[in-house]
C-alpha cells in the first residue's frame, strides 16, 4: 500500500483551548474510522513549530501568518483518492490547513533512478564549456 504524509496547521483563531483541540481530535478519527477503515495510521507527531496554538506560547505579531505546520501524521492508504479523502474529510472539520504528501521509500527512489539511466545518452550529457567568459559583475537578483 502507497504511504502518505500528512500535514496540518491549525487555525489559532479557533482552538485556543486544549480541550477543544482533544474533541476536535477525537471526532475526526471517529469519522475516519467510519468512512475510510481501510487506512492504516501508522504515526501521529506533533511538531509544534511557529504556527501552534495560541495557549501553548506566546507568538510575536504575524506569526500566525507563517505557513508552518503543527502536526504530521503518515498513513498507509490503498490508493490517492483513499487518501485525497482523508485529506477531505479532515479540511471538511474546517479548523485546519491540510497538505497530503506521497511518501516514498528511498530504495524505491533508488531503484527508479537507476532505471532512467537505461534511457539516458551522451547528448542529453550535461558538460560545462570549456572557455566560459567570466563576468566582470555578479549578478544581482
Amino acid at each position: 500500500m502507497p504511504r502518505f504524509a500528512m500535514l496540518k496547521r491549525l487555525s489559532t483563531d479557533t482552538l485556543t483551548r486544549p480541550e477543544s483541540i482533544k474533541r476536535l481530535n477525537r471526532q475526526v478519527q471517529e469519522y475516519l474510522e467510519g468512512e475510510c477503515p481501510e487506512v492504516k495510521w501508522l504515526s501521529h507527531y506533533g511538531l509544534l513549530g511557529n504556527g501552534r496554538p495560541k495557549f501553548l506560547c506566546e507568538e510575536p505579531d504575524g506569526a500566525e501568518e507563517i505557513c508552518v505546520y503543527d502536526y504530521l501524521d503518515v498513513f498507509d492508504a490503498p490508493d490517492h483518492a483513499t487518501a485525497s479523502k482523508v485529506e477531505a474529510i479532515v479540511r471538511s472539520f474546517g479548523h485546519a490547513q491540510v497538505e497530503l504528501w506521497c511518501d516514498m521509500n528511498w530504495d524505491r527512489i533508488t531503484d527508479l533512478l537507476e532505471g532512467m539511466a537505461e534511457y539516458r545518452s551522451e547528448q542529453t550529457e550535461f558538460t560545462f564549456k570549456e572557455s566560459r567568459p567570466k563576468r566582470k559583475q555578479p549578478l544581482v537578483f
